[in-house]
């Protein structure tokens, strides 16, 4: 998975602070990321778009870089959050083909989902599966979850996806996604809690 889930909530969340892209670009651009690469996302993106893929392009090019050790930590507890959310599904085969077929815009291949349903269990399968959508679509997994086609799906499975993208877009999550800036901005702070994002 090249973004996790909470990763890309966190960089596409809606109203960013004033100035959100610049304080990002010039802490990124003093480690891994070049001008060149800055100037290409600016010149290819939405400025609301923008923090995501120069997330995307830090995280691919910055492996062994620890300057975001506290960020780290609480994404880590957010994606447990988003874990223990999902659950143990024992989703059958049909199932995740609803989930998919649910999803709109372009369809991910069928190889790819059976591929999937052989290597991940749940509830990486469910991420995952979503992570192999955005891919498809150049898209946005949260908008993806308000336009999935709930009646399609079985009750269990509707109701863990309806409580997702909440938790995606809640206010647990803003007050991560407040926290975080504070940490990008060089702020000392704790980390969040699983239990206040749930």
């Amino acid at each position: 998975i090249d973004v996790t889930l909470c990763e890309e909530a966190l960089f596409r969340f809606p109203a960013p602070p004033e100035n959100w892209i610049m304080t990002l670009i010039q802490r990124f651009s003093s480690t891994s990321v070049t001008s060149q690469q800055i100037n290409k996302i600016q010149e290819t993106y939405s400025a609301e778009e923008q923090p995501f893929y120069l997330f995307k392009l830090y995280k691919s090019q910055s492996k062994a870089d620890d300057s975001f050790t506290p960020l780290i930590k609480d994404l880590k507890e957010c994606e447990r959050g988003v874990s223990n959310l999902l659950g143990p599904l024992n989703l059958t085969r049909k199932n995740v083909m609803k989930l998919m077929q649910s999803l709109p815009r372009k369809h991910v291949k069928q190889e790819d989902i059976e591929k999937t349903l052989k290597t991940c269990e749940n509830p990486k399968l469910v991420v995952k599966l979503l992570n192999l959508w955005r891919i498809k679509n150049k898209g946005n997994t949260m908008e993806g979850l308000k336009q999935l086609k709930m009646g399609k799906l079985p009750k269990v499975l509707r109701r863990r996806m309806k409580k997702l993208g909440q938790f995606l877009t809640g206010d647990a999550m803003y007050s991560l996604y407040q926290k975080i800036i504070l940490e990008i901005n060089g702020n000392q702070t704790q980390p969040v809690k699983t239990e206040a994002l749930l």
